[in-house]
């Protein structure tokens, strides 16, 4: 699994590709964090259009979220949008953000295009949309 980063003054990119392992995720976060041109908080778009999710399951998708909670600190309160133009890899997606939604703090999406991911990422701020988040999930 490779992955490539782009920062922007609003964002950071990050496109992956090839086949999606358990370690190529770990990778990508610890590379991420070591980045001089990463800021704790910053929204983050992770591009998968290019890669192959066949291999993960929902207990792939649990230990992704597994890791990323591990960076929860180094990462923030910022945004991260997940976009694929697949089928199967948007529905990883929003399994990987709903099983992520307590174990992380930023807030994480999944989309379809990146307009619309982009579009959301440019919206309210994260720490807002936490805590309607958390908000609507303890009302019951």
């Amino acid at each position: 699994m490779k992955h490539t980063f782009t920062f922007d003054s609003d964002k950071t990119v990050i496109r992956l590709s090839g086949t999606a392992t358990l370690q190529g995720f770990r990778s990508f976060f610890v590379d991420l964090l070591k980045q001089p041109q990463w800021k704790t908080g910053s929204h983050i778009l992770i591009d998968y259009c290019s890669l192959n999710v066949d291999t993960l399951a929902v207990p792939e998708i649990r230990t992704i979220s597994k890791i990323v909670a591990g960076f929860r600190e180094g990462l923030g309160k910022g945004k991260c949008a997940l976009v694929t133009d697949k089928a199967l890899g948007f529905g990883l997606g929003r399994m990987l953000e709903m099983v992520s939604e307590q174990e992380v703090s930023m807030v994480m999406k999944a989309f379809q295009s990146l307009t619309e991911a982009h579009a959301w990422l440019q919206g309210p701020g994260a720490a807002d949309e936490y805590s309607d988040q958390n908000s609507a999930g303890n009302a019951s």
